[in-house]
């Protein structure tokens, strides 16, 4: 009975990611809405970034069929802005936004981006963002050295590890909101669960795609690449802490997006 327990709870807090970064329906009755529990659903975000993933690679392996390779990293792009409906090319533009303006203070920044009205530089940075990742995924897609299903798989998963780790690292901006939910329960507990479920799973995922069979081989890139990730987390928090005194749930999506780059990067080094 015990066992049952923590097994629906495990599962209520991965409801709780769904909920939280995608707008795919689940029923109220199965995630909790205890504050506590919300927050700690952190922990697996990277399920989220699974099932994000997932879909990518099988849009594009579906598409590349019917498609040119550019129109089918185009699809791509364009389902993982509808699975998370834009919520976190929200928060990055409602960040820049913030950011670019001269001569506010902390407050003020935070009450810009709380508007909810896109500005120009905010435009401009999801402009920017969305076609840095079409090139990268093109490009990625397009060589032999890594598969592009392997990529395409687990992309979605750096980025929301890089959430986790935002929401461990920094501190909230307000006492308030969503943000302030996720921060004040991400412990060493979640980011190390996050972690470890990241690195399972893209190794997993370089087994299963890139035919390695090299124990080294099949855990070491993931590690470093996600490395690389947690690294970028832990400077563009510290950035925005300055900025904006601590974090709020767009700061985490921001960092969603450009943990996701980073990612891209680093394979297309």
């Amino acid at each position: 009975m015990a066992g049952a327990v923590v097994i629906i709870k495990f599962i209520k807090r991965i409801l709780a990611g769904f909920q939280f970064l995608t707008i795919v329906p689940t029923p109220r009755s199965l995630y909790s809405d205890d504050a506590t529990e919300i927050g700690k659903s952190s922990a697996w975000f990277s399920v989220t970034g699974l099932f994000i993933g997932v879909m990518s690679a099988l849009v594009w392996f579906v598409a590349k069929k019917f498609l040119p390779a550019d129109v089918s990293c185009f699809l791509v792009i364009v389902v993982t802005i509808l699975l998370t409906g834009g919520l976190h090319l929200d928060g990055l533009s409602d960040t820049f936004d913030a950011i670019a303006a001269r001569g506010k203070s902390q407050e003020e920044r935070l009450n810009i981006m709380k508007s909810g009205v896109s500005g120009p530089i905010g435009v401009a940075a999801m402009i920017v963002i969305i076609f840095l990742k079409y090139l990268l995924l093109k490009n990625l897609t397009a060589q032999s050295a890594v598969s592009p299903l392997y990529i395409l798989t687990v992309f979605p998963i750096a980025g929301r590890f890089a959430a986790t780790a935002c929401l461990y690292l920094g501190k909230s901006a307000k006492e308030e909101g969503l943000g302030f939910v996720f921060i004040s329960n991400t412990g060493l507990v979640e980011i190390l669960t996050c972690g470890v479920l990241t690195i399972f799973i893209a190794s997993g995922a370089n087994f299963i795609f890139n035919h390695i069979s090299d124990p080294l081989n099949i855990i070491g890139p993931p590690v470093l690449t996600h490395t690389g990730v947690y690294i970028f987390s832990m400077f563009a928090t510290a950035f925005l802490q300055g900025k904006f005194g601590g974090i709020t749930g767009d700061h985490a999506g921001a960092i969603i997006e450009g943990g996701e780059i980073i990612f891209l990067l680093a394979y297309s080094c």
